[in-house]
């Protein structure tokens, strides 16, 4: 049984304060709904994307859009664990020249094995300042200054995603991962964000912001349903994501474990696809927090792309929902295109001979 936290957060004061403020500038109205992204991958996938997919069987497209599984240790597990201690990877296609790439947690600095079974070295990763004293700064120059110093050490150390900056709103002081996000405050979330992403991003590696949407405590983060209102969901949850993509372009979006008025918010179309594709126009990856959700074949049809660390039995379920029809190939087409896209551009396609040396002492 899902624990139903209902909280209708904050509207009702923020329509007093803005009834009570004369002549400032009211909150604008939330925009209306469009149609839902076309599913038609050839009108935008770039030559190398359709050149890639069409080598691809179904096979390798359901292979595709889930993880190799989890393993954090600090040795070595085959080819899947290039970097020890990251967080997951893709699987390699080689019928169309798709290489594995690697995802690592952050949010304040990678995180990775400083210890490595068989190594004399140790391999460091700066701890930065947590997100909220980032954020009391105000200074978005210094924050995307952090975030390149993070993206340098992500390249160098083999990685192509880090799986930050988180930047949830800190609605109660008792969430267990406020530190690890930004502010109360929206705007504020939204522009440290985006300066994080870019400067992250300026090495020629990905960031991800998470966790879409609404993801604001730790207790049953999983079964929790966040029941909020769509003005509160506009003003508050939704809009610092918003700025954040708007002011840089993440390459990845990680949506969130908890259930969203009654929907998983993984598996919610009208989250995933008619917001932040149709009215916002973001073209980067979706991906699961890692083991959200329990239906692949909707998750992956409501915009969630890549589903992660990846489960075995996940991919059962994938190949039965196209086998009876639930899930067409062309629906999953539009799921593959978008991993695809950010394989090529990632710096394991790329074959950068990383350093293992980062510039730590910058």
């Amino acid at each position: 049984m899902k624990n139903t936290n209902r909280y209708f957060l904050l509207s009702g004061v923020m329509a007093a304060l803005l009834a009570g403020c004369g002549s400032a500038e009211r909150t604008e109205a939330p925009e209306k709904k469009v149609s839902a992204v076309k599913s038609d991958t050839d009108s935008n996938a770039s030559p190398g994307t359709k050149e890639a997919m069409a080598k691809m069987s179904l096979d390798d497209k359901v292979t595709l859009v889930s993880g190799v599984g989890m393993y954090i240790g600090k040795g070595k597990q085959g080819e899947y664990d290039k970097v020890p201690g990251t967080a997951g990877y893709t699987y390699p296609i080689p019928s169309a020249g798709l290489k594995s790439i690697a995802l690592a947690d952050g949010p304040a600095g990678l995180r990775i094995w400083p210890e490595r079974e068989g190594e004399d070295d140790t391999f460091y990763a700066t701890a930065f300042p947590v997100a909220s004293l980032v954020a009391s700064t105000w200074d978005t120059s210094m924050a995307q200054t952090v975030g390149e110093a993070m993206g340098n050490e992500v390249k160098e150390y083999g990685v192509d995603v880090l799986l930050a900056p988180g930047m949830n709103i800190h609605r109660n002081p008792l969430g267990g991962r406020n530190f690890e996000y930004f502010s109360e405050d929206p705007v504020l979330s939204g522009h440290m964000a985006g300066a994080v992403v870019n400067g992250v991003e300026s090495n020629g590696v990905g960031a991800t912001i998470k966790h879409f949407v609404a993801n604001s405590q730790e207790t049953n983060r999983m079964s929790l349903d966040t029941i909020v209102s769509e003005r509160a969901l506009r003003e508050i949850y939704l809009k610092g994501f918003r700025i954040a993509i708007d002011e840089s372009n993440p390459w990845a979006v990680m949506s969130a474990y908890n259930w969203l008025n009654g929907q998983k918010a993984s598996e919610y179309k009208g989250l995933l696809t008619d917001v932040l594709r149709g009215e916002w126009g973001y073209d980067g990856l979706v991906m699961t927090d890692w083991y959200a959700g329990t239906d692949p074949a909707k998750q992956l049809k409501a915009g969630n792309d890549l589903l992660m660390p990846g489960v075995p039995e996940r991919t059962d379920m994938i190949k039965a929902s196209l086998k009876n029809g639930e899930m067409t190939e062309q629906e999953l087409d539009v799921n593959v295109q978008r991993i695809v896209d950010l394989v090529l551009k990632a710096p394991s396609q790329q074959e950068y001979a990383y350093s293992n040396s980062p510039d730590l002492e910058a």
